[in-house]
């Protein structure tokens, strides 16, 4: 019995990394591409349009990448190793900027969020809001 939990631990240390390695890509690679085609949309005359876009690109290449690398074995390994509900929350710890990035596109796909939405966010109407309450 003891084998095979030292045989969990060293598979378990051999594919870390490979999971590792595909939560830094979705966070850092598709995740600032998301925020990108975000502020692209958001900007653009057809905000719907560009955002569905974006994301069907965005969601291709992230496929063909984890098909590439066969990340999904590893990722279903883990699950195995740590638990489910375990692996799911270090999923979303690493991945925060891709979701939050990929929530906003998929908001302005679905004609949620547009330009408006954030107008009263600028640095100019916040001080002029701060000033307002200190005076």
């Amino acid at each position: 019995m003891l084998n095979d939990s030292n045989n969990e631990i060293k598979l378990y240390d051999d594919e870390h990394p490979q999971v590792a390695l595909w939560y830094g890509f979705l966070n850092d690679v598709i995740g600032l591409a998301s925020f990108s085609f975000f502020i692209t949309a958001l900007t653009s005359d057809k905000p719907q349009v560009i955002a569905s876009l974006s994301i069907t690109f965005l969601s291709v290449w992230a496929y063909s990448k984890g098909i590439a690398t066969r990340v999904w074995r590893h990722i279903r390994r883990d699950e195995r190793i740590k638990g489910t509900v375990r692996s799911n929350i270090g999923t979303i710890a690493g991945t925060y900027m891709f979701l939050a990035s990929y929530l906003l596109l998929g908001l302005t796909a679905f004609g949620v969020v547009d330009i408006k939405s954030f107008e009263s966010y600028s640095f100019a109407d916040i001080e002029r809001q701060l000033s307002l309450l200190l005076n």
